[in-house]
């Protein structure tokens, strides 16, 4: 039991959070609590329980993920569930081979990539699984695009495409990869992109 000063805390009410918890974290003093389980000490017929000055606190986790789960709610927030940064995307059927080369450039500067390991996947469905989890770039592949040596580039969150660049110079020979979300597209996918020789034809 605690013994003491004893310590609580709540959560404060919020103007439209609809979940009240109550206390969320309590502690304070346990001397007695250990002693009740160590057992007693001391020579046989003396022996006396031990006392152990300890503290000691608790969380309640539920209710702490209750309230952020509410104020997500309320703020419209989401929660990205995969650490990828591009989605490699096929607009036509037969191009899982160029799919996976194209991974492993990436995968080769160092950036995470993701993509469908169907055959023949539909690019909506691609699209909508990078909506879904929050994948900010997808990289789109076609037999057109492959022939002529360009890609197209999508943002996710903007749907902003820029289709027709071309990859074939490789002017931009470094890129800092903690600051890629702050580039360009163009300097993302000629970085990484620029010696790939389906990018080339």
């Amino acid at each position: 039991a605690l013994e003491g000063v004893n310590l609580e805390a709540n959560g404060e009410e919020q103007k439209g959070l609809p979940v009240g918890v109550g206390s969320v974290a309590a502690g304070g003093r346990y001397d007695e609590l250990v002693g009740n389980f160590i057992g007693p000490t001391g020579p046989k017929g003396k022996e006396k329980r031990q006392d152990v000055p300890c503290v000691g606190v608790s969380f309640g986790i539920e209710r702490l993920f209750a309230i952020m789960e509410a104020k997500m709610q309320i703020e419209q927030m989401q929660v990205r569930t995969t650490e990828t940064q591009v989605f490699i995307a096929s607009a036509q059927k037969n191009l899982l081979r160029e799919r996976m080369k194209l991974c492993g450039q990436l995968w080769d500067g160092g950036f995470k990539v993701e993509m469908a390991y169907k055959a023949n996947p539909k690019l909506l469905t691609q699209l909508q699984y990078c909506e879904d989890r929050l994948i900010p770039l997808v990289l789109i592949v076609g037999e057109r695009e492959l022939q002529e040596g360009v890609v197209k580039l999508r943002n996710v969150k903007t749907r902003e495409e820029q289709g027709n660049m071309s990859m074939s110079k490789s002017s931009y020979t470094q890129y800092n990869r903690k600051n890629w979300e702050d580039a360009d597209f163009p300097i993302l996918c000629q970085t990484c992109l620029g010696s790939n020789p389906y990018l080339r034809m």
